[in-house]
């Protein structure tokens, strides 16, 4: 993912920022996998994800494909919730 932003494949400030926010989660899950929390992990996991689907959105579909801003119930966030 990192050299997604690193080749300049993903610019825009927000979907570079949504991920780092999916790095960071999909570490956490290997760590809790690691540790034998398989659940959490899955859960990590899941939360990881909808990062990554929000900065390929930004990125890609948002002002391109299809014009809008991502829906909050597509793959939510914590963000959302706030």
């Amino acid at each position: 993912m990192g050299a997604a932003v690193q080749d300049g494949r993903i610019r825009k400030p927000a979907a570079v920022k949504q991920v780092r926010k999916a790095e960071m989660g999909f570490a956490e899950a290997l760590r809790l996998r690691d540790a034998g929390e398989a659940g959490e992990a899955a859960r990590a996991m899941a939360r990881a994800t909808a990062h990554w689907t929000r900065a390929t959105w930004i990125e890609f579909l948002e002002d391109d494909v299809i014009g809008v801003e991502q829906p909050p119930a597509y793959r939510p966030t914590q963000e959302d919730s706030d």
